[in-house]
């Protein structure tokens, strides 16, 4: 009997943290393709100058890079508006029996729900009612849904539909 081994990953699996070797080499080498750009090298000749395979992995370490550059500043306003939300909040915390007051914490809140995008619909959910809501709607309003206790009644083919 053969044992096999599981290879070794190469790529970011779970348990790898951010800080890791190779993620560090690659944000160090994003960044050395970014600056090549800037300088005016062509894609072509980043990916010969850093190992790249061709001009497209040079492509998307430059774009990686600039999507760090640009997170990174957004990121830092993101926490210096939140705490200047925070101070707000508590200078308007003790008067928040009064209802100028009340509606202020209110507005802060909202800010705070958008600025975290905790409203946001998660991706992987629909937008609209789901095809078993419309199912059961439809069911409803043709009165051909049990509400009391006791045994649904069975549906034969073609009888869920809307005729």
């Amino acid at each position: 009997m053969t044992t096999h081994k599981t290879p070794k990953r190469t790529r970011r699996g779970k348990g790898e943290t951010r800080l890791s070797p190779r993620r560090t080499a690659a944000v160090q080498k994003q960044a050395k393709a970014l600056e090549l750009r800037a300088a005016g090298k062509g894609y072509a000749e980043i990916a010969a100058t850093l190992g790249y395979a061709d001009h497209s992995g040079a492509f998307r370490a430059v774009q990686a890079g600039l999507d760090r550059a640009m997170a990174e500043p957004a990121e830092h306003c993101r926490r210096l508006e939140l705490d200047r939300l925070d101070r707000l909040w508590a200078a308007h915390w003790k008067r928040r029996a009064q209802i100028a007051h009340a509606k202020i914490l209110l507005a802060i809140s909202e800010r705070r729900a958008r600025l975290l995008a905790l409203d946001k619909q998660p991706p992987n959910l629909p937008e609209g009612p789901s095809e078993l809501l419309i199912a059961i709607r439809r069911r409803i309003e043709a009165g051909d849904f049990r509400v009391a206790p006791g045994p649904a009644k069975e549906l034969e083919d073609g009888d869920d539909d809307e005729s």
